[in-house]
């Protein structure tokens, strides 16, 4: 079979939704991989965006042979939107990443560099380095810098988010792809490969970039999709009643403690001191784990369980973090 035959092709598998302002910088990054472009494919699945991104990414899909560009409507939500692009791509080995992530220049090489260990079985976790769009972040930038997205630390849990994710498609194949969830699907994807016998290995060389949530209601909506997440990803996974009581009744005892969060804002007083900007740092950690928190009740005592069309079959499993 030839280089770019399913034996060893790439297939780079995003998500978009109202990403119009991040499309153009998402492909300038891969211009400038050191790889050719016969060797891989960007699948792009617009998942019903309101604004020009589609008609963007329909752009760059007419100029550029090796990307492939579709519309998926049928369910919201990036893990369903990856599932779909999974099923029409052709590469033995998926990335993952987001359309507002910028694949540092050596990131293609890197991961087919590591072809053999990827089809051997390993999945692969590279870091997401958040940064500012501006030359100081704002409260809510920092917020985001101190609470998401750190990838080493995920590893060290044998989990890796789908920003920079890579596996090869037996792999994907045997543990039937995403949990159609709102919110960690990705961290839930690791841990059936775990199950499996399958590891995740972090690789500091296969860099992205990724913009700090700027904007307080783009933090607020981000925790409440999170939350969502989690709950719904036990609620596919645990049809024990015991289970749930005890889950919900961590989940109320958390919603009063947060202990998660007076850890980060010890961390920052430890750090920085008693600052303004740090006691509104402060108080943006206590809020948001706070909406996050009821958000993952809400979805417990109130939402219907998640419907399995076009879901994996989730075993029963515990652990389930906070993300």
């Amino acid at each position: 079979m030839s280089e770019t035959g399913r034996s060893v092709c790439l297939s780079v598998i995003t998500p978009c939704l109202n990403g119009s302002r991040f499309i153009d910088g998402f492909f300038s990054a891969f211009e400038r991989q050191n790889v050719n472009a016969g060797r891989y494919e960007i699948v792009v699945v617009d998942n019903g965006s309101e604004d020009d991104s589609f008609r963007i990414l329909q752009g760059y899909a007419e100029k550029l042979g090796h990307v492939h560009v579709y519309q998926f409507i049928g369910k919201r939500g990036s893990y369903a939107a990856r599932n779909f692009a999974m099923a029409r791509s052709k590469g033995s080995i998926l990335a993952f990443t987001d359309i507002d992530c910028l694949p540092t220049d050596q990131w293609l090489g890197g991961i087919l560099d590591r072809k053999d260990e990827l089809m051997g079985g390993r999945l692969i976790a590279g870091p997401v380095e958040l940064f500012s769009e501006r030359s100081k972040p704002n409260v809510f930038e920092s917020y985001d810098l101190l609470i998401n997205l750190n990838q080493e630390q995920y590893v060290k849990r044998n989990l890796g988010v789908t920003a920079n994710l890579v596996v090869s498609r037996p792999v994907f194949d045997e543990v039937e792809g995403f949990a159609e969830v709102g919110s960690g699907g990705d961290f839930d994807f690791c841990r059936r490969c775990a199950e499996r016998g399958y590891q995740v290995y972090f690789e500091k060389a296969l860099r992205v970039r990724h913009p700090a949530i700027r904007s307080f209601a783009g933090l607020i909506a981000k925790e409440k999709r999170k939350g969502q997440g989690t709950a719904e990803v036990f609620l596919i996974s645990q049809s024990n009643r015991a289970a749930k009581i005890r889950y919900v009744a961590l989940q109320v005892l958390g919603l009063f403690l947060q202990p998660f969060q007076w850890r980060h804002i010890a961390s920052v007083i430890r750090s920085d001191g008693m600052r303004i900007e740090n006691i509104r740092l402060a108080a943006l950690i206590l809020q948001l784990g706070w909406i996050h928190r009821w958000a993952i009740l809400k979805t417990l005592l109130f939402q219907p369980l998640p419907a399995p069309t076009n879901s994996p079959s989730i075993r029963k499993r515990k652990n389930f973090g906070n993300r």
